[in-house]
C-alpha cells in the first residue's frame, strides 16, 4: 500500500513478505560485508497517470573502500490508453557519485497489459 500524497515516505513491506535468505556456511577468518538498500518512494496522480517514483541507496557494513554506492531513481507511470489496456512506463537513472566516475544511460521500459479472459 502506498501513500498518495507526493511526499517521500519509507517503502512499504513486500506482500508477501520476501522468504529469508540463506546464507552459506564461510570458511573460518572470513570477511562478510552486509549490503542494504534504503529505499524510498513518492506516489502522486498526474492528470490521468499514477506516478510512483522510488529511490534507492546501497550501503555496505563493514564499508568497501573501492566502492562507491550509486544510488538509483526508478519512475513509473500506470495508466489506461484509449483501447483499455494498462500502460506502464518507467524510467531507471543512476546518481553520478562524487568521484565523477561515469554512469550507465538511463534505461526506458514500456509494458502494456491486457486482462485475460
Amino acid at each position: 500500500t502506498y501513500v498518495c500524497d507526493g511526499q517521500e515516505h519509507p517503502e512499504p513491506e513486500r506482500v508477501p513478505p520476501m522468504p529469508p535468505i540463506q546464507t552459506p556456511a564461510l570458511p573460518a577468518g572470513a570477511r562478510v560485508s552486509t549490503m542494504t538498500n534504503e529505499v524510498t518512494y513518492r506516489a502522486a496522480w498526474t492528470g490521468d497517470q499514477f506516478v510512483l517514483t522510488t529511490r534507492s541507496t546501497p550501503t555496505w557494513d563493514p564499508p568497501m573502500p573501492n566502492l562507491v554506492p550509486t544510488t538509483r531513481t526508478t519512475r513509473k507511470t500506470y495508466s489506461i490508453n484509449s483501447e483499455g489496456l494498462l500502460v506502464v512506463e518507467s524510467l531507471t537513472t543512476a546518481d553520478s557519485p562524487a568521484n565523477g566516475a561515469a554512469q550507465p544511460p538511463p534505461t526506458r521500459t514500456r509494458n502494456v497489459y491486457r486482462k485475460g479472459p
